[in-house]
């Protein structure tokens, strides 16, 4: 697991990144060394920090699973002498790291509070956070174990189809079965920008909630918004700006973002005191 100095030094590097990129967008350039968040999007700039902290946690992750995998291969395979691929309960042990787990839901806790946190900041209404607090950390340890579980399965299913393709084909080496391996930074991306828009909208509906509980006379809607640059999709971009009642579909089936992998979409839930 990252220990606080060195997440601290990565922040404080990436945090220059942003610095660079900000400067960037001040002149009218867009061809920027990383791919941003949408200006508009509240907390813009503290979500693409915790994105990059998941990316990061993730790789490293995939890297240590791609070294076990290496070895145990050459254990089982010396010379490749062995004519049958080993059993997939064989890798068994290096899935399900207790270390990524308790990482994960730790980074996943701290963007839910954010997202809630960032709901606080734009809401007239004050409320007492305690309960929804305790609730978001709760969400944040369930769905930690389900993602962690999710990548694995993943990671899995690869690996038996390459191992049976390396026991099947002569002359593919470890080295083949390693490169074909989902231990990519495309992979750890992706998780990372779509676990981030999950954490943050579940965080702001969260708070949501609460404010229906302590006054149920108002009114919460939740608002989508769009990453509005040339990767809309299809399911997105047709419900950007439209408004309904908290925890009711938006036209497109989803209640929330993320409504596919990648997706940079948000939602600001509020109330609808001066809505029309």
């Amino acid at each position: 697991m990252e220990n606080t100095k060195n997440a601290q030094a990565r922040i404080t590097a990436f945090s220059k990144i942003l610095d660079t990129c900000d400067f960037l967008e001040g002149q009218g350039i867009n061809d920027l060394p990383i791919k941003r968040r949408d200006k508009r999007e509240p907390g813009r700039r503290r979500k693409e920090i915790m994105e990059d902290r998941i990316y990061a946690a993730v790789m490293r992750y995939f890297r240590e699973q791609k070294r076990q995998i290496k070895e145990i291969l050459e254990t089982w395979y010396p010379g490749r002498k062995a004519e049958l691929p080993p059993e997939l309960a064989f890798f068994d042990a290096i899935f399900g790291s207790d270390k990524f787990k308790a990482q994960m839901i730790k980074l996943l806790g701290d963007s839910i509070l954010d997202g809630i946190l960032l709901f606080g900041e734009t809401q007239k209404i004050g409320i007492d956070y305690t309960l929804v607090n305790a609730e978001a950390i709760d969400w944040a340890r369930n769905y930690g174990f389900d993602l962690v579980k999710g990548i694995d399965q993943t990671s899995k299913d690869v690996l038996q189809k390459v191992i049976s393709s390396f026991a099947e084909t002569p002359g593919m080496t470890i080295g083949d079965v390693v490169d074909r391996l989902p231990y990519n930074e495309d992979r750890a991306l992706t998780i990372a920008t779509t676990e981030i828009t999950r954490a943050y909208a579940e965080g702001n509906a969260t708070a949501g909630h609460e404010l229906q509980k302590q006054f149920p006379d108002v009114k919460v809607i939740e608002i989508w918004f769009t990453n509005e640059d040339d990767r809309v999709c299809d399911i997105c971009g047709p419900v950007a700006g439209e408004e309904v009642e908290l925890d009711k579909p938006f036209s497109n089936g989803f209640n929330r973002p993320p409504a596919h992998v990648n997706c940079r979409c948000w939602t600001t839930t509020t109330t609808a005191l001066g809505v029309a």
